[in-house]
């Protein structure tokens, strides 16, 4: 597997040790150092669940690839399909329902970016329009309503976006 990097907690709390001696808790992902993504287990066994290749720029990061949200994941895997794993109470996952996950899912969807926070995701298509699921009370999706979703809805930037940031009450 390699050496494990970019520790990015998603819960848990068993541990276990990988090659380097450090410590990370069951629902934890990482991302090795070769762009490979990893669940570790949450059934008490030291097992790994191999998630597939990040989506990684020219100079070799993931960022804007993976999104860690209100006990959710969010990930771009190499091909650019849009998968998630987790608590789904407002539809964050964007998988058109409120039911949680324990296994990453395929969104159906082709992503750029990603980005989440407490129960809202948002993501960039490849034409640069930006979408948005989950919490939306305070119309933080940006779609004109207030209205949760549980897709991925369009908002009103329709192109040109290469980044965006969410926080828990706007977007």
């Amino acid at each position: 597997m390699g050496n494990l990097t970019d520790l990015l907690p998603a819960g848990g709390a068993t541990s276990v040790n990988d090659s380097t001696g450090a410590t990370y808790a069951d629902g934890d992902l990482f991302v090795s150092s070769t762009g490979i993504a990893y669940w570790k287990l949450n059934d008490g066994a030291e097992g790994w669940y191999e998630v597939g290749a990040l989506k990684m720029d020219a100079a070799g990061s993931a960022e804007g690839s993976i999104a860690t949200g209100q006990q959710c994941v969010l990930i771009i895997k190499a091909d650019n399909t849009l998968w998630s794993i987790g608590q789904n109470t407002r539809g964050q996952l964007g998988l058109g329902d409120t039911t949680n996950r324990s296994v990453f899912t395929d969104t159906g969807i082709q992503a750029i970016y990603v980005t989440s926070v407490e129960s809202i995701s948002v993501i960039i298509k490849s034409d640069g329009s930006v979408w948005g699921a989950g919490r939306n009370d305070y119309g933080a999706i940006g779609d004109g309503s207030n209205t949760d979703r549980t897709s991925f809805t369009a908002t009103n930037i329709t192109s040109g976006a290469t980044s965006v940031a969410v926080g828990t009450y706007n977007t």
